[in-house]
């Protein structure tokens, strides 16, 4: 059934179905694109991660075993701080002391792993604002305008991205839920909040699989035209 819309100054061809002006398909083309650089870049983030960890880095003073010692009659001399840091480890909670050093190690590769997490979450996001995209454009190929090679794009690596959503949406919000106790600066439910955390964090193995074979995808030449 062909198109019956009647507008000034675009011809409207298809089915009745899928019905787009030339000037409308152009602009998706455009979005398109605009999406396959946005990807691109959040791509590049990915490959250039560096060294990560789960868990968390803490500090603690503490009392000596000397009965004698001021530590135990002045709380303003306790020894330390003493630095660690816990995990989760097959469900069981597993803590190391550090040095100052170590500590420091671990703090950075722990934010590594939370930028590396909200590129995801950006990515995912990208995908669904795409997604419709996608679908019409797929299906009017002979109107799309000439580009190069949409490697980042091909049925595979949208499949990944599709479950991008569940694997990182318990990690997003015991993430989410570790801030907002940080702002009540409650240390209890911080310190609740950071084990659930961990414990989610130990669980996403399919995660850190999702992500290396979607950097796979994303840059190799070989998934043009893949379907």
């Amino acid at each position: 059934m062909l198109c019956k819309l009647h507008l000034p100054l675009y011809k409207y061809e298809g089915t009745a179905d899928h019905c787009y002006s030339e000037p409308v398909q152009a602009a998706v083309a455009r979005q398109l694109q605009d999406y396959q650089r946005q990807l691109k870049r959040l791509a590049k983030q990915l490959a250039a991660a560096d060294w990560v960890s789960s868990g968390s880095v803490s500090s603690y003073t503490s009392t000596c075993g000397k009965p004698n010692c001021h530590c135990h009659s002045d709380p303003a001399h306790l020894h330390g701080p003493y630095w660690q840091w816990t995990s989760k480890k097959n469900g069981k909670t597993v803590a190391r002391s550090l040095s100052p050093g170590l500590a420091g190690l671990y703090k950075e590769w722990i934010a590594n792993r939370r930028r590396l997490l909200a590129t995801l979450s950006q990515m995912e996001e990208l995908s669904h604002a795409a997604a419709p995209l996608l679908l019409e454009s797929d299906q009017q190929p002979s109107r799309r305008l000439p580009t190069k090679p949409a490697r980042q794009l091909t049925r595979q690596l949208l499949e990944g991205l599709v479950q991008l959503p569940e694997l990182i949406e318990p990690v997003a919000e015991a993430a989410q839920e570790v801030l907002e106790t940080r702002d009540e600066e409650d240390r209890d439910a911080i310190s609740q909040a950071r084990q659930r955390l961990l414990a989610v964090l130990d669980d996403s193995a399919e995660l850190t699989a999702a992500i290396h074979s979607l950097l796979a995808l994303v840059r190799s030449p070989d998934t043009v035209g893949a379907s």
